[in-house]
Order: C-alpha cells, then structure tokens, then sequence
C-alpha cells in the first residue's frame, strides 16, 4: 500500500509541476500575445499556441526518454560535466523529487499537465 501511495504522490506531483508550469506560460505569452497583437482574441490565441507547443515538446521528450532512456548517458541529464572534486567542495545534492516512479513517467505526467492547461484558452475562444 505504501509503494501504491508513493507513485501516485509522484504522479500527482509531476502533474502538479506540469499545470503550474503551463498557466505560467499561458499568462505570460496571453499577456505578450496581447500586448503585441492589440486585441484579447490575439493573446488568448498565442497562449492556446504557445502552451500546446510546450506541451508537445515535453512529450517528444518523454517518448525519447521512454525509447532511448535506458541507452542513454547519466551524464546527459547533467547541467554540468563533473569536473575533478577537490577534496573540500561539496557539491550541490539533487532534489530527488520523486521516489519511486521513473524519469519518462514523470515527464509524461508534466506533459499531460501542461497540455490540460490548454483547455483554458479554447474555452475562451469557444465562448467569445
């Protein structure tokens, strides 16, 4: 029971990231959207655009993850090579923000979490 808990607290979690980091670009690029277009039907339209770019995207990701993601380097999920420790640098410990369910599965979830924010703005254009 506890393991069944532990991935749906992962999954839960990276939907969570996925919607909170879709309403950030749909409230960025609508208000971008709008300002450069003019009108508030332009910059709904660059969200619902902009959020379902990101969205497809992250799923690419995923499916590369979930197709080559055994094959793939540890090293090519670093932001930095590792260079040789010196013996008194420490260097920073990951999050390690989720526990049990793997990289790809993640990455679907935030994916799908972002492209459930799309909803919003074709609800908007829907009822203008």
């Amino acid at each position: 029971m506890s393991r069944l808990k532990a991935i749906l607290r992962d999954l839960l979690l990276a939907l969570a990231i996925g919607l909170v980091i879709g309403l950030a670009a749909c409230l960025l690029f609508g208000l971008l959207g709008g300002l450069i277009g003019g009108s508030f039907l332009s910059g709904v339209s660059a969200a619902r655009s902009a959020v379902l770019l990101i969205g497809g995207v992250t799923l690419l990701f995923a499916a590369l993850l979930l197709l080559k993601g055994g094959n793939l380097p540890e090293e090519a999920f670093r932001l930095r090579l590792k260079r040789k420790a010196r013996q008194d640098f420490q260097p920073p410990s990951p999050l390690h923000l989720f526990r049990t369910v793997p990289r790809p599965y993640t990455t679907l979830a935030v994916g799908a979490g972002v492209l459930l924010v799309s909803l919003i703005p074709d609800l908007i254009l829907i009822n203008l």
